[in-house]
């Protein structure tokens, strides 16, 4: 079976944005098209994060990407990315394995972020002590 997944859309404000202050911010207007986001509808927080997305073929890691450019795990940047995913997989978030092929989309956020920074940086740490 093919499955055809579309990249995750940029999330839009169902407000309308003007000028304030010489800041361009939203204003509690909503959008004409977005009245629907207020009826029947639960609210959730928007993670402040780094789209990311796994691609997983047989029950198993095929690609990283965000949004729709593969990620190169060896290029700069690149490790951080893997080391978020695989944070994920440890933490249990996702398991890969008993997942159908297709992407899974997610956010990299702060707090997994800091996550991997203190991951690397521990790594950093060790490969000095052993100099």
């Amino acid at each position: 079976m093919k499955l055809t997944t579309l990249d995750m859309p940029k999330l839009e404000s169902p407000f309308e944005r003007q000028e304030v202050n010489g800041q361009y911010v939203c204003i509690p207007k909503i959008k004409e098209d977005y009245h629907w986001v207020f009826e029947d509808s639960i609210a959730v927080e928007k993670l402040d994060g780094t789209n990311v997305s796994l691609w997983i073929q047989n029950g198993r890691p095929k690609a990283i990407k965000n949004r729709d450019t593969e990620i190169d795990i060896w290029s700069k940047g690149g490790i951080s990315f893997f080391t978020g995913i695989t944070t994920a997989i440890k933490r249990g978030y996702i398991s890969p394995s008993i997942c159908g092929d297709g992407g899974y989309y997610g956010e990299l956020c702060d707090a997994l972020w800091e996550a991997v920074k203190n991951i690397l940086e521990r790594k950093d740490e060790n490969k000095e002590n052993q100099i």
